[in-house]
């Protein structure tokens, strides 16, 4: 027989083995005195039997083959349930199914129903609670429930015991409120579970009750030790416990008071809760029908003459059932608060994946940024590439357009040059011999003249323009003189004959330049303008007051085309205004015509004195270019500004000359004939 053979594969040899290493860890705790603790592991030394903890022990042992038939054992039961139980029901299942089938698989107290899938077992034992606990989740069904030969009803069957010292002076369960409790663990169901269905049923708070839980893992000291000596206030003792530690001669009948004490009938054990079903011998879900069968048989077959209880059918579990719903156990149980441990426990795996996700989206998006912007700058870079490629290249179209505009306007100033001398002369010769036929008939009036004057004066002057234009085609040097800038600017003024405009000077040195100043309505500037030198007479010639050394004609087209933008300027305004003005400093004289006209832009502004399209639209855009020319050409320059809120102001600044400078300006631009 197995339980009288040293293999250390039978499973009786392993169970014996277990309880014989309970007891002598037993024995080491009472010689060493620890009164405190004692860990149940201590009295559960490793054995054949397999050993299945919970979920997440890697070493899971694998489902075993399908001839065997596993039956688990869920360790909540005290050393000598082992001995008086189990032994003597698994030597009858031994010789009912053979020796080779059975496996008995040793499962950790807090299994789940994962568990026990994973472990693959066909039968499962274990207190009421936990069965009811397993119903729904692992599909337990009771086929046989422990009755021992004391009770007469197997779904009423164990109970708790609820004691404390002889002298202690709590009375009731309601006096040892924060006070220490002694039992043997937490989730043995007739040692602690059916208790705190009492305290809940006496309206007391089951889980918080007691200040302190001592647990002793059915370890020595045991329960009723730490209570009788005072290191545990109040004791809870399993089924029948009290009674048997009286028959052992290990307690006295006066040793221990007991709380809250239950009726009982003769001959039971006494109780200080209800009573509820013993140990279950329940089915799974994996088991063959014809086994599950046959194992109800032979558990309800086990010849019980030397034994003290008998398997048998308990039909009432509703009570374990409110018991666990009172407890928030099993699938009552509350959920579980959510801690930074139980998170990563039980999302280790997903929040890995997710944090690698998010580093590899990081990191695309990262390096993504860096392409993109990469690219953008080298997109910027082409783009500003092409921008100046383009501006480069109207410019150099704009350049070549007014070229070409030049050319041909060169062509036909020269045509028209060309052309025009003859009719000139014919009206010069035309206007002298007009007069002199006025003359000789004596109808020749002072008015008429003056008038003829006048015409001749204007023909003269439109021959120098001619010839002027004429030797600017044939590319001559022009011979300056000494000339006297103010007498050029009246000779301007005079030509034009506009009362709009007034002439302003500045003849000392230090004169201020007033081309910021304000505008004067109309009609003050017209009273002003008779107190202001505007005509020719205003320069003696014995006294220059603005020596230059320049090309006169040039110079009054410069004045006159400054004179003539102003005017288009102020052309259609309420109040009018355009200043010349004259100044000088040691160095420098400077003509200033100074205009009212509206705002202008950056691009106009920036345009002025080069080869534009005209905004008059009798222009050709030509004038300004011409005038740059010119001043150059008479060793000055021109310059421009904008003034406040509106208007402009264009200035011809030319050096003074003196007449030595003057012959040797004469010189270096004088003619160079050559004989052959």
């Amino acid at each position: 027989m197995c339980l009288h053979s040293p293999h250390p594969q039978c499973p009786l040899h392993a169970l014996l083995q277990r309880f014989a290493a309970g007891a002598c860890c037993v024995l080491a705790l009472v010689l060493t005195g620890d009164a405190r603790s004692a860990d149940t592991e201590n009295a559960k030394v490793s054995v054949p039997v397999e050993r299945r903890a919970a979920a997440s022990d890697d070493n899971f042992p694998q489902a075993a083959p399908s001839n065997d038939i596993a039956i688990g054992l869920v360790d909540t039961f005290s050393p000598e349930a082992y001995l008086s139980t189990f032994v003597p029901t698994f030597e009858h299942l031994l010789k009912t199914f053979g020796e080779s089938r059975i496996r008995i698989v040793e499962l950790h107290w807090n299994v789940t129903a994962e568990d026990i899938r994973r472990a693959d077992l066909d039968f499962v034992v274990t207190s009421a609670s936990t069965y009811a606990a397993l119903i729904d989740s692992a599909g337990t069904h009771q086929i046989a429930t422990r009755r021992p030969k004391s009770s007469n009803d197997v779904s009423h069957t164990v109970a708790s015991l609820f004691v404390t010292a002889a002298e202690s002076p709590i009375k009731t369960l309601a006096d040892a409120k924060d006070t220490s409790v002694a039992i043997s663990h937490r989730q043995s169901f007739d040692g602690w579970l059916i208790a705190q269905g009492e305290l809940a049923a006496l309206g007391l708070d089951p889980k918080h009750h007691f200040g302190e839980v001592i647990e002793t893992r059915f370890g020595i000291p045991d329960v009723a030790t730490l209570v009788r000596t005072g290191l545990a206030s109040t004791g809870v003792l399993g089924s029948c416990e009290y009674e048997t530690l009286i028959a052992e001669g290990l307690l006295k009948p006066g040793d221990l008071r007991i709380l809250n004490e239950k009726p009982t009938k003769p001959g039971e054990c006494r109780r200080s809760t209800e009573k509820y079903p013993d140990i279950v011998f329940s089915s799974l879900p994996n088991a063959d029908s014809d086994v599950v069968n046959r194992m109800a048989v032979a558990l309800l077959s086990l010849p019980t003459e030397k034994l003290d209880f008998r398997w048998t059918i308990a039909n009432d579990f509703v009570p374990t059932l409110e018991l666990l719903k009172t407890l928030h156990l099993g699938p009552y149980a509350e959920p579980e608060a959510w801690t930074l441990a139980r998170f990563w426990a039980t999302y280790r795996t997903e929040i890995v994946l997710f944090v690698a996700f998010c580093a590899a989206v990081l990191f695309h998006i990262l390096t993504l940024n860096v392409l993109v912007r990469r690219r953008t700058n080298d997109l910027r870079t082409a783009f500003r590439a092409n921008e100046q490629l383009l501006r480069e290249r109207n410019d150099s179209r704009q350049r070549l357009m007014a070229l070409e505009r030049t050319n041909i306007v060169a062509q036909l100033s020269n045509m028209f040059a060309h052309e025009i001398k003859q009719p000139i002369m014919n009206i010069a010769c035309y206007a002298a011999a007009l007069k002199l036929l006025l003359k000789r008939e004596g109808s020749l009036s002072e008015k008429a003249a003056d008038m003829l004057d006048l015409l001749s004066g204007e023909v003269d002057r439109s021959s120098e323009i001619v010839e002027h234009v004429r030797s600017y085609a044939k590319n001559r040097s022009h011979a300056r003189r000494m000339c006297d800038l103010g007498r050029v600017v009246a000779e301007t003024l005079k030509n034009i004959h506009d009362p709009l405009i007034v002439l302003e000077t500045g003849l000392s040195p230090g004169a201020p330049d007033n081309t910021t100043e304000s505008f004067k309505p109309n009609k003050a500037r017209k009273n002003e303008a008779s107190a202001r030198q505007t005509a020719t007479n205003a320069f003696p010639a014995a006294s220059a007051s603005y020596p230059i050394s320049a090309d006169p004609f040039e110079i009054e087209f410069i004045v006159a085309n400054f004179i003539k933008n102003a005017r288009a300027a102020v052309k259609g305004l309420e109040d009018p205004s355009v200043i010349v003005r004259l100044t000088r400093n040691e160095r420098t004289c400077r003509v200033t015509v100074t205009d009212n006209g509206p705002p202008i832009s950056d691009e106009t502004f920036a345009s002025l004195g080069t080869v534009s399209a005209s905004k008059k639209t009798e222009g050709l855009g030509f004038g300004l270019a011409i005038a740059l020319a010119l001043a150059e050409r008479n060793g000055g320059h021109l310059a421009f500004e904008r003034r406040t809120p509106s208007g402009l102001s264009a200035s011809l600044v030319l050096p003074i000359r003196t007449d030595t400078d003057a012959n040797a300006d004469s010189t270096a631009h004088a003619p160079q004939n050559t004989a052959k």
